[in-house]
C-alpha cells in the first residue's frame, strides 16, 4: 500500500508541474504567429510560392487557444480548415512537424 501511495504523490507531482508550468495565452499566440509567419506552415489556399506574397501575416483572431488541463494546444483557423500548429507545456512552445 505504501507504494501506491508513493506513485500517486509522484504523478500528482508532475501533474502540477505541467498544470503550472503551461505559458499564458498571449505567450501562446506570439509563438504561434512567429511559427506561423516564420514559413513552417503554407496558408491553406496558398500552396503557390508565389502568393505568398498576397497571403500576408495571420491576425491573432485567427488563431484559437485550446487549454487543456496539462497543456494548450494552439490551431490556426482559415479557409474551413482547422490545423494544429502548436503545443504549449513546460513553459514553451512545440511546433508541430507536419
Amino acid at each position: 500500500m505504501k507504494a501506491f501511495n508513493i506513485v500517486i504523490l509522484v504523478l500528482l507531482i508532475v501533474a502540477a508541474v505541467f498544470f503550472f508550468g503551461k505559458p499564458s495565452d498571449a505567450e501562446c499566440i506570439a509563438k504561434g504567429k512567429e511559427a506561423f509567419n516564420g514559413g513552417a506552415f503554407v496558408i491553406p489556399g496558398y500552396s503557390n510560392p508565389s502568393d505568398k506574397i498576397t497571403s500576408g501575416p495571420i491576425n491573432t483572431e485567427s488563431l484559437l487557444i485550446k487549454d487543456k488541463f496539462l497543456w494548450k494546444e494552439v490551431d490556426y483557423i482559415g479557409k474551413g480548415e482547422i490545423r494544429t500548429i502548436g503545443y504549449a507545456y513546460l513553459g514553451s512552445f512545440h511546433v508541430v512537424k507536419k
